[in-house]
């Protein structure tokens, strides 16, 4: 039996209950390993550099102060840091979805849920749509 590791996702949104509900909420799904939750693209972009590590999976709110997730995309790709990298950026905002298509095939779009049952699914939704199955625990995870 081989040994499948769990989905390394960095969580980054500026409103630390939401924070704090993504990181709880993760972390009790055994598909994934937080490696962090930050406050800001900025603070995304320097746990990408510092740790030399990209994670599998970075789950990013769309508006943040200082820098927002489509310059914070935009860079990590001039600079190829973490080229591997699913990104999933969550807005309640629909009309950016089609900009951040033009970020490429692994930028996906999530509507940001409004209720508690609706954030409960993010997990799922995002097992539903990683490219690692070959050799993540998204592999038990499927049906």
């Amino acid at each position: 039996m081989q040994n499948l590791r769990p989905i390394k996702i960095l969580i980054a949104d500026d409103d630390a209950d939401n924070r704090a509900f993504l990181d709880f909420l993760f972390k009790r799904n055994k598909a994934f390993e937080v490696l962090g939750c930050v406050s800001s693209a900025i603070e995304a972009a320097k746990f990408i550099v510092i740790n030399k590590a990209s994670p599998d999976v970075l789950l990013l709110d769309i508006f943040m102060p200082l820098k927002n997730s489509s310059v914070l995309l935009s860079q990590l790709q001039k600079q190829h840091l973490a080229p591997k990298m699913c990104t999933f950026i969550i807005s309640a905002l629909l009309w950016h979805a089609d900009f951040l298509k033009s970020k490429g095939p692994a930028v996906k779009f999530i509507v940001k849920p409004l209720l508690l049952k609706e954030f409960q699914r993010l997990p799922a939704l995002i097992l539903e749509r990683v490219p690692y199955a070959e050799k993540t625990a998204v592999q038990k995870a499927l049906p």
